[in-house]
């Protein structure tokens, strides 16, 4: 008999693995987790029966989370991961020594017990000395942390009950202040395909605090509607202007996605995105 995993995407479409085995499946004290084998896209960690990551095509996302910002930023020297309990955005910053101190604000340490466990490959980056853990939830942790981070990365789940208050405009105010004078921020901000209000309300609340603002896209296999976007705010510098392309040079790393070219395309937007995040309602 054949097992096979769906993610619903809309009432009409879905998304499906053939299944090897089931190596983890338990409800932790927010929601449901599961790490399934699959035949084509190696493990795949599942968040209340959404894909949040496979071994496949994982580096896409992480690397482009991050990058951009880390390249941009002259001074990227402490920098906060909201969500990224798998540890891969965390492994992405690590591999720039400008950076002195990470933190990672998670709310379900299951998480990061399960990415131990199977996916060493991105977790393996939370023994690094440089990374500080907080349990706890992300708009709570932010308040009362005033101009203290350079960076700040937004690597949620999708607005469910459990990370629903990380979408809200209180929140991106919080983001706004939580950075120094100089500091970028960037959140992931859904499928532009199959919720394109969703990445609207987004860029338009986060539009309205900061002064400088863009939208980038990246295609996704394993993600609903194949292409993600992502918002990129900051209160000085450009990604576009601004990167520092002697550090790039002299990066040790063999990057499996991101270079400054692909970078650059990555924020040049078809018309059909420029008319969603631009009409007025």
């Amino acid at each position: 008999m054949e097992l096979w995993f769906t993610e619903k995407h809309t009432p009409n479409t879905s998304l499906s693995f053939k299944v090897k085995e089931v190596l983890y499946s338990s409800h932790s004290k927010f929601q449901d987790i599961k790490v399934i084998e699959t035949y084509d896209w190696g493990k795949v960690l599942l968040l209340d029966g959404l894909v949040m990551l496979t071994e496949k095509d994982e580096f896409i996302y992480h690397e482009m989370i991050v990058h951009p910002l880390l390249f941009t930023h002259p001074n990227p020297s402490r920098v906060l991961v909201i969500g990224g309990g798998d540890g891969g955005t965390i492994r992405e910053v690590s591999r720039h020594k400008e950076v002195k101190v990470i933190e990672l604000c998670e709310i379900d340490d299951e998480v990061i017990k399960v990415s131990k466990e199977f996916f060493p490959q991105l977790a393996h980056s939370f023994y690094d000395p440089r990374v500080k853990i907080h349990i706890e939830e992300g708009s709570k942790f932010l308040k009362h942390k005033n101009s203290i981070y350079d960076i700040i990365i937004v690597d949620s789940t999708d607005p469910t009950q459990v990370c629903e208050s990380l979408y809200s405009e209180e929140f991106y105010h919080s983001l706004f202040e939580s950075i120094k004078e100089d500091g970028m921020i960037v959140i992931q901000s859904e499928s532009i395909i199959i919720t394109p209000q969703r990445v609207k309300d987004i860029y338009v609340k986060v539009r309205n605090i900061f002064p400088q603002i863009w939208l980038y896209l990246v295609p996704i296999p394993t993600y609903p509607g194949g292409i993600w976007s992502f918002t990129l705010a900051s209160k000085r510098y450009s990604p576009l202007e601004n990167f520092n392309k002697k550090r790039w040079e002299n990066f040790p790393y063999s990057l499996k996605y991101f270079t400054p070219e692909v970078m650059r395309a990555s924020f040049s937007l078809p018309p059909f995105v420029k008319k969603i995040i631009e009409e007025e309602k």
